[in-house]
């Protein structure tokens, strides 16, 4: 009697062998099988799986087509050695939303890197969201990602797919970021040498936030107190205030002015600090919006420093000193890192740190020129 196979039966069928080459692929770039290890047979994979051969032979043979294993007359079914597919694709998590909804200079600046190693490679690239349905994350040949939740970093990391991570140290995937703590130390030297001995920090790390919580602004943050510390100054704690946690609509320039005019009708003047180091130079052109809308001129009262280096940085007035991060660049070695991990699954993880110099500008300027008080008079002319 002859069985009639209709839609269902033909849906199951192609779930199963797609089923068993997903397993197979996790367990290649799991390293559990090995270039140049044997397959099993078609009956010892008929028995584990409860396929029929035909079944099996279609798994292999969507693997075969991606390169993942090759065939040896007389002799089996091989994992084939690794290496770069012909158009790899490449999926990029954690930066979706921001480059769709907010494409800031600073996301734009680090994609320009991805995108040029991309292209130089002719690799695909798709942004994708980190509640994607687990089987799209097969659809990828390696993730670069750009999140500071070490628990999606972990999930990342048992996908089993090579990643690499953008400017979020972390332990469990390689990663290029940039030297924050240094550079934020570096910034708060700047403004030791040129005479200010009580500096506020306007930043985006919450109060009993840590390191792992929140690892890029910890570890500027560190800096700053290190800095501050080498020259034997005792930090207030006033000095530190933290941003709204808001997502407002018109990003860090926003935050920066509201934060700012908030710190200010709160006591900031009565810190006595002389200059003011922010999360980013978004963040910086808003706060001198809010100090000169209050009457407080930058530099001549106070010097604002910003941190990122973007192109915004130099369409301000006064044009802002910042620790330039080399976002393009973290943006090319990291690709070309995962592009490697893509050939080469089992090489071990690396962290690339990368300086972030400081760049010296009009908003930083001496304490000693600066007036003890200043009137809502403006200036007539500022430096480039």
């Amino acid at each position: 009697m002859v069985q009639a196979t209709g839609p269902a039966d033909q849906a199951r069928k192609a779930t199963k062998y797609h089923h068993i080459a997903d397993l197979l692929r996790a367990q290649i770039r799991a390293g559990a099988l090995r270039a140049g290890d044997r397959l099993p047979s078609y009956s010892q994979m008929r028995t584990q799986h409860h396929a029929q051969q035909a079944t099996v032979d279609r798994a292999y043979g969507v693997l075969e087509q991606e390169g993942v294993i090759v065939r040896r007359p007389r002799s089996g079914i091989f994992v084939a050695e690794r290496r770069v597919p012909p158009h790899p694709r490449i999926g990029v998590a954690g930066l979706g939303s921001v480059l769709i909804d907010r494409p800031a200079p600073y996301w734009l600046e680090l994609m320009t890197g991805v995108r040029a190693v991309a292209t130089q490679h002719e690799a695909h690239i798709e942004l994708l969201s980190d509640r994607i349905a687990g089987d799209a994350w097969s659809q990828v040949d390696g993730l670069l990602t750009s999140d500071s939740d070490p628990q999606r970093a972990r999930g990342w990391s048992e996908r089993r797919i090579p990643c690499v991570s953008l400017l979020v140290p972390t332990a469990e995937v390689t990663c290029v970021v940039a030297d924050d703590e240094t550079a934020a130390g570096d910034l708060t030297r700047h403004l030791l040498y040129l005479g200010h001995r009580r500096i506020a920090y306007l930043t985006m790390l919450q109060s009993g936030q840590d390191a792992a919580g929140n690892p890029i602004c910890a570890r500027r943050v560190a800096g700053y107190r290190a800095a501050l510390a080498e020259a034997g100054i005792a930090l207030e704690p006033s000095w530190i205030h933290p941003m709204d946690e808001a997502d407002h609509s018109d990003g860090f320039i926003g935050r920066g002015q509201r934060d700012m005019a908030d710190w200010l009708s709160s006591g900031f003047m009565a810190t006595g600090c002389t200059a003011l180091l922010a999360q980013n130079d978004e963040t910086a052109i808003g706060a001198i919006a809010a100090l000169e809308a209050a009457g407080i001129l930058v530099p001549e009262r106070i010097s604002v420093v910003g941190f990122d280096g973007t192109t915004m940085s130099m369409l301000c007035t006064p044009r802002l000193t910042t620790a330039v991060v080399p976002l393009a660049d973290i943006g090319r070695r990291a690709t070309e890192l995962l592009l490697d991990a893509i050939a080469h699954p089992s090489r071990g993880q690396q962290c690339i740190v990368c300086p972030a110099p400081v760049r010296v500008r009009a908003s930083s300027a001496p304490v000693a020129s600066q007036p003890a008080a200043r009137g809502r008079t403006r200036r007539t002319g500022r430096r480039a």
